[in-house]
């Protein structure tokens, strides 16, 4: 019987899914990522398209993801099994289209192997996490379908047309390939091939309506602007340079003294070699690593790891295809692609069991501590409405549950989504809460924001802000865990 590599990948997929449906609960379900995914839903389904659901007020993050994932609720499906169908899904996409892609690249030889050592390339070559269902990680079967279908295109209207539709969902999902999009669009103009820039561009353009139009619906509302994006960060120095460095060559652990770190940058000096002595350097390498630096620069180091995920998938593939042709013993190169797609394998499985099993013994403890709070949000609270409550109670227990804003913006790992006025104005108003020991602030910061209601749990009973409200507003829902008070 004819062995096929094909049930190999099918296999390694499954292996990845698996501790999904064995543990039952989305990957990093407790981290501000999900939450902020699960409380966007909420938003959505509450008429907020554009709203950002920590604070409100709109942002630039995109809804396409969160509509989609609001459909699935409204049709019956919780939202935690909502995301694990999607993250199963984006693992499938991943992996199919990047062998469709190499493939067409370089021959299915090439492509088998390069794909079978996609655990390492995510884990330590690109974005990591390839179980966490955000927005980008759904992107990204979208982007690999347009370049599969881009790298056919040539000659094509219709490939160059489903590519550019792809590429237009992919960026109304995740903005984080502007420069990537932007830079192979150009290449086809430098290339003289005004045919496909046009109809690719035209098409695009369209594509990206709803994202013009969330942009001028917010500069509309005068909260235009956000952190994670610049057009001028100032001269890079030589720390900037060094941390580029650092995060190019080990995004995974942003450390040198590693041994993924020297294996990339091992690899990295093999490719460089091999182009020096074929001659040859895949021109999308060169397109991605360029896309990789000005994304660096106008986003930042974890919008750019992002891009870096289709480097390392081509600068594998290039080295495969160049040492496979030469006479060599084949498992020269044949060990070490399956070591490492081992390592990866292992280092991303055991970090999913340990990360989804603590993960379900906290949602089993939210679950249990949380259960009358939430029987009670609805009767409470009103949707739209801003509350005092400590960020970590916000986060982990009302903003998945609840379409209420607390006194906080959301902050990923380096930058905030919002108008970066209104975010440091939101994050004054919240210390001014948590700390307050006179009453009178309170009372200023409920006129401003109209706040009838507070909610807080029993790790907080004792700070000031809850010992001046519980004396001057009334408990509607106090149990256990929790308390709610609203304003007579």
């Amino acid at each position: 019987m004819k062995f096929h590599k094909e049930f190999v990948l099918i296999a390694l997929y499954i292996i990845i899914i698996a501790p999904l449906f064995y543990f039952g609960v989305p990957f990093d379900n407790s981290s501000p990522d999900i939450y902020y995914v699960k409380g966007k839903v909420l938003q959505v389904l509450d008429g907020g398209l554009f709203a950002d659901p920590v604070s409100g007020y709109p942002s630039m993050h995109p809804p396409i993801y969160h509509l989609l994932l609001a459909i699935m609720v409204i049709i019956g499906l919780s939202i935690n099994t909502s995301l694990m169908i999607i993250s199963s899904l984006i693992v499938a996409g991943i992996f199919y289209f990047s062998y469709k892609v190499l493939v067409t690249a370089f021959d299915k030889d090439t492509a088998f192997w390069t794909v079978l050592a996609l655990p390492f390339i995510i884990e330590f070559m690109g974005c990591r996490n390839i179980l966490l269902a955000t927005s980008f990680y759904f992107s990204i079967p979208f982007y690999l379908a347009g370049l599969w279908l881009y790298l056919q295109s040539s000659g094509s209207d219709r490939f160059s047309a489903w590519a550019a539709l792809l590429w237009g969902l992919a960026f109304i999902i995740s903005p984080v390939y502007v420069f990537l999009l932007a830079f192979t669009f150009l290449l086809d103009l430098i290339k003289k091939d005004y045919r496909r820039f046009f109809l690719m561009t035209a098409i695009f353009g369209i594509c990206i309506i709803p994202f013009i139009i969330q942009a001028g619906y917010i500069y509309y509302k005068g909260l235009w602007g956000t952190e994670a994006f610049a057009l001028w960060r100032g001269f890079p120095d030589g720390r900037w340079f060094y941390k580029f460095f650092l995060e190019f060559v080990s995004p995974s652990v942003r450390d040198l003294v590693n041994l993924y770190a020297n294996i990339h940058i091992f690899i990295l000096l093999g490719a460089i070699i091999i182009a020096i002595k074929s001659h040859k350097f895949h021109w999308y390498l060169l397109l991605t690593l360029i896309a990789y630096g000005f994304t660096y620069y106008h986003f930042s180091g974890q919008y750019a790891i992002r891009i870096h995920l289709y480097f390392s998938l081509f600068l594998i593939a290039f080295m495969i295809d160049y040492l496979k042709k030469l006479s060599l013993n084949r498992w020269l190169w044949v060990a070490p692609t399956i070591l490492i797609s081992l390592t990866g394998l292992f280092y991303g499985s055991y970090k999913a069991y340990i990360v989804m099993n603590h993960e379900r013994e906290i949602y089993e403890q939210f679950a249990f501590a949380g259960e009358g709070l939430w029987n009670n949000l609805d009767r409470h609270l009103t949707d739209g409405e801003f509350i005092f409550c400590p960020k970590a109670t916000f986060f982990q227990y009302i903003m998945s549950h609840k379409s209420v804003h607390g006194l906080s913006a959301y902050k990923t790992l380096e930058y905030y989504q919002l108008n970066s006025e209104l975010a440091r104005e939101l994050e004054s108003d919240y210390e001014l809460f948590i700390t307050s020991e006179d009453y009178q602030v309170l009372e200023d910061l409920s006129q401003k924001y109209n706040i009838r209601s507070a909610v807080f749990n029993r790790n907080h009973i004792f700070m000031p802000p809850f010992v001046i409200l519980k004396n001057e507003w009334y408990a509607v829902f106090q149990d256990d865990y929790f308390v709610i008070l609203r304003k007579p």
